[in-house]
């Protein structure tokens, strides 16, 4: 059992970071007025690593660590042209963002262009009404806001690492809900770099997505098919209905995955010593992945400050299986020293995944409560085979098996109250966690071994917040309560 208990005071001031040696810049438009919200994001030479990342100001001006600075800054704004540009100097000078004329299909307008703002501890972007709805996924999305970098299917807050996403006061524990939630279906993006009381301390950045709620009665159907032709084919199938009624909305969805990958590489490699060695590698790898999701659920609302809702979601792969072929032929001063053959199969089934969800969100007179429940329950079985060929050295064949089950439980409560100009909020968090690992080796050339990890995490926090003239006030306590069985 482990107690902690610790006390936080933060005053956030809005103010640009300073540092001993620092580059700094500008970014104007083509009507040299500066542009703010910018991403700036410094990227190491040749092969573009991410080293900082930084916003401008609302003069358009940035500055980052000297040291930090050495490659290629890329500057990107919803609406403008990115550019790209060397540091050489400590004053980089004023650097011009053309207008993006064309922009996911949509032309582009100040009109239309996302608003960021600061309100309150949030970095708050609208998606709603802007060329940002017509992005794609909530994965899209993110990629575009201020402040935060996206990598493949991963993103980073600049200075802050991974954050922690919420859609609607939920918290995302499976990443593919971002991709299935459509641009247009988004009404803002709150980022907060510096996570009060009510978060884990381990938590140094929040994105909450707020979604649109619909209007109108009657059923609503929407279909969306995507084929991928290249060497293979790969296909995303899902359809959508929903029926509103009043304050009543109910939803189901089904979307259908077929991916393929293929891959083949030939590296013939010479080191010359005292002899020369040549080493010839030939790779074929295949791997196939079919996915199998839906959801099923309701929101209700009693009038325009009270809501209820409930979503079970469930997912399974019905097919996983990869396979990888390598031949290498190993030959020292022309002489053939060894022909080695490896392959390795990966087979995996899946359990059903399966999560529910219920939330209440109200207001009675000036207090507001936020509740949040989850249930969420995973597995899979994956069975390895590697077999290994040598004319030179034993051949030898490895069977291995991972069965491996997850069950999570969560519970947030969290009740708000207007006090002297601000905020007070207090609330609790109960999560319970159980993961079981079993691995066998036949051969025994990897010990086997059977493992079960139980986690409780009782929690209560309070927070004061409030916003003065020179930036927010925040106070909070936090206590936490954790069990840990292993």
């Amino acid at each position: 059992m482990e107690k902690l208990l610790y006390i936080m005071l933060i005053w956030v001031v809005s103010t640009t970071s300073i540092y001993s040696q620092t580059v700094a810049g500008k970014i104007v438009d083509e009507s040299n007025q500066p542009i703010e919200f910018a991403n700036i994001v410094c990227l190491s030479l040749p092969d573009s690593t991410f080293i900082y990342g930084t916003i401008s100001d609302q003069d358009g001006k940035f500055t980052i660590p000297e040291n930090s600075s050495k490659g290629i800054l890329r500057i990107s704004s919803v609406g403008y042209a990115t550019t790209y540009k060397e540091c050489k100097d400590r004053n980089i000078g004023t650097i011009l963002l053309h207008s993006d004329t064309q922009l996911l299909g949509e032309v582009v307008v100040k009109g239309n262009l996302p608003v960021t703002r600061m309100k309150g501890d949030a970095l708050v972007t609208s998606v709603q009404n802007s060329v940002l709805a017509k992005a794609g996924s909530a994965n899209d999305v993110l990629g575009k806001v201020p402040g935060i970098l996206k990598d493949k299917d991963s993103f980073e807050v600049f200075g802050k690492g991974t954050p922690l996403i919420y859609i609607n006061g939920r918290e995302v524990r499976d990443k593919s809900e971002l991709e299935q939630l459509s641009s247009e279906d988004i009404k803002h993006v709150e980022l907060i770099t510096n996570p009060g009381a009510r978060y884990d301390a381990t938590v140094n950045a929040v994105v909450r997505i707020q979604t649109i709620r619909r209007t109108g009665d009657g059923f609503g159907f929407n279909l969306n098919s995507s084929y991928y032709q290249s060497e293979n084919v790969d296909l995303v199938e899902q359809a959508d209905v929903n029926y509103r009624h009043n304050g009543l909305d109910m939803f189901a969805m089904f979307r259908y995955d077929k991916m393929e990958f293929r891959e083949r590489t030939n590296v013939h490699q010479t080191l010359i010593s005292k002899k020369q060695l040549d080493l010839e590698n030939q790779l074929k790898y295949n791997d196939n992945k079919q996915w199998l999701r839906g959801n099923i659920g309701m929101n209700y609302m009693f009038d325009e400050n009270n809501s209820i809702g409930i979503k079970y979601s469930i997912q399974g792969s019905p097919r996983y299986d990869s396979k990888l072929y390598t031949t290498s032929k190993v030959s020292l001063d022309g002489k053939v020293f060894d022909r080695l053959q490896n392959f390795t199969s990966s087979e995996t089934d899946n359990e059903l995944n399966h999560q529910l969800n219920a939330y209440y969100t109200g207001r009675v007179g000036n207090l507001e409560i936020d509740f949040n429940a989850d249930y969420y329950q995973s597995g899979y079985l994956q069975e390895d085979i590697t077999g290994e060929e040598s004319e030179e050295q034993e051949d030898r064949d490895v069977h291995a098996a991972s069965d491996v089950a997850n069950n999570l439980a969560a519970a947030k409560l969290v009740l708000s109250y207007p006090v002297w100009k601000g905020k007070f909020s207090v609330g609790g968090e109960w999560t319970y966690t159980h993961r079981k690992d079993n691995y066998l080796n036949v051969e025994n050339y990897v010990p086997s071994s059977n493992s079960k990890m139980n986690e409780m995490n009782i929690t209560a926090f309070a927070e004061y917040s409030r916003s003065i003239s020179i930036g927010d006030f925040i106070l909070g306590a936090r206590y936490e309560q954790i069990k840990f069985d292993y």
